[in-house]
């Protein structure tokens, strides 16, 4: 029924028994992020504004990866026509790093590690947004799947 329930029943009936993930969920009112590594469980609530979740800690700003999409987001007009802003953040999203530090690009290429998806999401009371390549984002298009959230939206 709410976002909220999904927190509180993860640690009863999740925790320890998957591999290492993050799931991202909400409501539409609340959004979530629950964690399971080698070493802990952990769920939070997140608040409003730009998140950014790759394979480790949301928003931990001691991967280079994050802090490199956070130092280029500082670049970006994120107040303009939300078609411009997804342009942009697809286009962020595409970008490698030189080849002396490859784990360190938005969009990885290794011989046994690499970047298999991307997500761009934004929801809010009126309207949401969602943007998916099934596949690295260099080399596949975003889908536009916004119709997923049409029963999120509040009136």
């Amino acid at each position: 029924g709410s976002a909220r329930r999904v927190a509180e029943r993860m640690s009863e009936s999740v925790e320890g028994r998957y591999s290492p993930f993050n799931l991202l969920y909400g409501d539409g009112q609340r959004t979530f992020v629950t964690t399971q590594t080698e070493e802990r469980f952990d769920t939070v609530e997140l608040p409003a504004g730009i998140q950014i979740l790759c394979n480790r800690d949301i928003n931990d700003g001691e991967v280079p990866k994050i802090a490199a999409i956070r130092a280029q987001l500082a670049g970006l007009d994120l107040e303009g026509p939300i078609g411009a802003v997804f342009e942009a953040l697809q286009k962020l999203l595409r970008r490698h790093s030189g080849d002396d530090a490859p784990l360190d690009g938005v969009c990885v290429h290794t011989s046994g590690y690499g970047t298999r998806s991307s997500a761009i999401l934004s929801v809010n009371r009126e309207q949401g947004q969602y943007w998916y390549a099934d596949g690295a984002p260099c080399e596949t298009e975003y889908e536009d799947c916004s119709s997923l959230l049409d029963e999120l939206r509040v009136a």
